[in-house]
């Protein structure tokens, strides 16, 4: 259940099964996790240093070799407020481009379309006469 949900929230297969393990173990060092997860070493290092990016896990380096530990479970709620920010920042600047680009085109000389219609039988001719100038555009 609490796999599904993190993927729901954009944790990736990997983020989550070392997520985890260092919320199940508590403390625990990078190679540790590394076996109870079956991922690579070296993967848990940089997944956790994403994880850390996220606000999800801190590195415990007090020892003589850094640990892995959640500081909160409500961290997570922390994470989701953070990208929240992220996408009303978004929002804003979407609303702003729309703004600009509309100011943009209203200021510049855009050709319009003209529609003319031919009926069938002075298409032959209007093109013929039409051609020279096609061709000097």
């Amino acid at each position: 259940m609490l796999n599904t949900i993190l993927k729901e929230l954009g944790l990736s297969d990997k983020e989550i099964s070392v997520y985890l393990a260092v919320l199940k173990h508590g403390k625990i060092s990078p190679a540790k996790a590394a076996i109870v997860t079956g991922l690579k070493r070296t993967t848990v290092y940089s997944v956790a240093k994403d994880l850390v990016k996220k606000g999800l896990m801190a590195e415990d380096l007090a020892g003589p070799k850094g640990l892995l530990a959640v500081n909160s479970p409500e961290d997570i709620k922390a994470f989701v407020q953070a990208e929240e920010r992220e996408l009303e920042n978004k929002k804003r600047l979407a609303y702003k481009a729309v703004e600009l680009a509309k100011e943009f085109i209203s200021t510049s000389n855009l050709p319009v379309p003209k529609i003319t219609y031919i009926a069938e039988k002075d298409l032959s001719d209007y093109v013929y006469k039409r051609t020279k100038a096609w061709h000097q555009s």
